[in-house]
């Protein structure tokens, strides 16, 4: 079956006048308009496509890569606003609409906003909606503490900044262990601090054990190196001047230094940290 939002890789039937008529395991046929092909298509050969519906709600396939696929959370820019609602580029032929129902803040021409991608179960043409939190889950078994993972920041609150996890799941970024710019306009690396029994994650955007702990020591290495040898920062130094300095929590830079000095890397003193 023809999967429309997402790709499908079909067999070219025939090619016509229009384009190539493409066809699944089915039999179900599809024009890909004739732009799209290349010299070298012949009949039988399979083809990767996108495939949406147009403005008569036809489907049709596409060899031009959409920005997102039906399930997916992404950032697209806004071409126009009509009655309808927003119209945002897909990277195709044809925008999605943001409909005003499923818009949040009053979107303007220009903008690029976060929005998840699904299919209206009435028109089956796809819409796009910034009411993130209807489409995320519960996070299941397929996750573990201290697990990478790749984040989406979707809202601040006054406790943190909400995530979306691995295109799927609710996590939270507490601001009291974020010593760096958040980016809100992309996607992140982060890890699994805590499974919580509400379902939801607890994350960090350093990594947690060994692999944060080597992190942290070349982090501060290199630091001591940028600045001629020599910081002024030791286990006595405020939490703010360590954040500043290095972006990173006073405690994980005095494990950092520990292993530094343990591996006779640096010489630590009141004065702060020498490298040897």
């Amino acid at each position: 079956m023809i999967q429309i939002g997402d790709y499908n890789n079909l067999r070219i039937d025939r090619i016509t006048g229009p384009g190539a008529f493409l066809a699944d395991e089915e039999e179900e046929s599809i024009l890909l308009p004739g732009k799209y092909l290349l010299p070298s298509h012949q009949i039988d050969d399979y083809i990767k496509v996108f495939v949406y519906k147009d403005n008569e709600g036809r489907p049709i396939a596409t060899t031009l890569e959409p920005h997102l696929t039906i399930g997916q959370f992404g950032f697209l820019e806004i071409n126009q606003l009509t009655q309808a609602g927003a119209f945002c580029d897909m990277g195709i032929q044809k925008d999605v609409l943001l409909p005003f129902r499923e818009q949040m803040n009053e979107p303007q021409a220009g903008d690029t906003v976060l929005v998840y991608l699904f299919l209206d179960p009435k028109s089956e043409r796809l819409v796009a909606s910034q009411r993130i939190h209807r489409y995320l889950k519960l996070h299941k078994a397929d996750l573990a503490e201290k697990q990478e993972v790749e984040i989406i920041v979707w809202a601040e609150t006054p406790m943190g900044y909400k995530c979306i996890v691995n295109q799927k799941y609710s996590g939270i970024l507490y601001k009291n262990e974020v010593f760096g710019t958040i980016k809100t306009d992309r996607s992140m690396r982060a890890y699994v601090k805590k499974c919580r029994e509400d379902g939801k994650l607890d994350l960090s955007l350093q990594a947690l054990g060994v692999p944060g702990l080597e992190q942290a020591s070349e982090r501060l290495l290199e630091a001591i190196k940028k600045s001629g040898g020599q910081l002024p920062l030791h286990d006595k130094s405020n939490p703010e001047a360590i954040k500043s300095a290095l972006g990173m929590s006073k405690k994980a830079f005095k494990r950092a230094a520990g292993q530094l000095y343990k591996q006779k890397l640096i010489q630590i003193s009141e004065k702060g940290i020498k490298l040897l």
